[in-house]
């Protein structure tokens, strides 16, 4: 898994984005959860940086429309900003790792599903979530196993 700044920028914005869905599902719209996976297999593909950017800005443009007050807000909370990669990289051994195996369990669903339902969608979105929570190495391994089912 090649790991750039714009790749790390594009997961965290991803992070973001599954944060506002956990937080305003009912204000999801219909390209919410496709952006998800366009995303993920942009990441899991050798693309231009542009191309990463471009998708950065997307998913920044979807989450605004989730979460509409949020950008205007006086006292923001920070629940829908952005994942800062490098508190997964620099977390502890055991979490670390789970996170790195979380993240190649989403590359790998992202491959296997070719006509997502809504359920695989959520799946995937919580699995996006996890990787910006402060959980145990089991509960991450936890997801990525159901990743896997």
């Amino acid at each position: 898994m090649e790991r750039t700044a714009d790749r790390d920028r594009l997961w965290g914005a991803l992070v973001g984005l599954a944060r506002a869905t956990d937080s305003h599902e009912g204000e999801l719209t219909d390209n919410t959860f496709p952006l998800f996976l366009e995303a993920i297999r942009l990441l899991d593909s050798p693309v231009s940086e542009c191309s990463i950017d471009e998708m950065t800005f997307t998913i920044h443009q979807e989450k605004a429309a989730v979460t509409p007050g949020c950008a205007a807000c006086k006292y923001p909370c920070g629940r829908t900003d952005d994942f800062d990669m490098e508190e997964l990289y620099s977390a502890s051994v055991p979490v670390r790792e789970s996170k790195i195996r979380l993240m190649e369990g989403i590359l790998s669903f992202s491959r296997s599903v070719s006509n997502p339902d809504d359920r695989e969608y959520k799946l995937l979105a919580k699995a996006v979530f996890y990787l910006g929570e402060y959980l145990s190495p089991e509960q991450i391994d936890a997801v990525t196993t159901e990743l896997r089912e």
